[in-house]
């Protein structure tokens, strides 16, 4: 049996200051293809650091995981 590929997203928030970049952000993403949509400010770079794990974005809280696994 082969394993299905995902990425998790489970509560992610990344604030700065008072300001929510990411909030309470969930979502499963399975193989396909997919955009991120949205004006400027709403969190499509931010997101996208996160999943890099780029450590300027460290997020506030939640987790990512990639095949079950913390990618912290």
């Amino acid at each position: 049996m082969e394993k299905e590929i995902k990425l998790e997203f489970e509560h992610v928030t990344k604030c700065y200051g008072e300001k929510k970049a990411l909030n309470d952000f969930t979502t499963v993403l399975t193989p396909g293809i997919y955009g991120l949509l949205g004006p400027n400010g709403a969190g499509k770079s931010t997101l996208a650091n996160v999943i890099l794990n780029n450590p300027e974005y460290t997020k506030t809280s939640g987790t990512v995981e990639f095949e079950g696994e913390n990618i912290n």
